[in-house]
C-alpha cells in the first residue's frame, strides 16, 4: 500500500473517531549498498550549493528605470495603504 501521508489517520466509524490501526506503521524500504556508490575527488579547494549553478551577471538599473520603480512603489502600495486607512477609518 502506497501511502503519502506518514501521519496516523482517523476514520468515522459508526459516528465515532476511530484511529486507523494500519496507519500507525510505515514500512521502510532498504538503503542502497554504498559499495556501489561511485567514489568522486573533488579538486576545488571550495566547494558549494554555487559549484554548480549557472548565473547570469547582474545588471544595475539605469537611473530612470529606478525613478519609474519608486513611482510605481508608490502609486501602487502607498497609496493603497492610505486608501486602506480612510476605509479603516470609516468602518468605526
Amino acid at each position: 500500500m502506497y501511502r503519502t501521508s506518514f501521519a496516523p489517520q482517523v476514520q468515522i466509524i459508526d459516528g465515532r473517531i476511530v484511529i486507523n490501526e494500519e496507519s500507525l506503521t510505515v514500512s521502510a524500504h532498504p538503503k542502497d549498498d554504498i559499495r556501489t556508490y561511485k567514489r568522486v575527488e573533488e579538486t576545488h579547494s571550495k566547494l558549494n550549493y554555487h559549484s554548480y549553478t549557472k548565473r547570469t551577471a547582474r545588471v544595475n538599473w539605469q537611473k530612470d528605470e529606478t525613478e519609474r520603480f519608486y513611482e510605481v512603489v508608490f502609486v501602487y502600495v502607498i497609496a493603497d495603504f492610505k486608501f486602506s486607512l480612510i476605509i479603516g477609518e470609516n468602518c468605526n
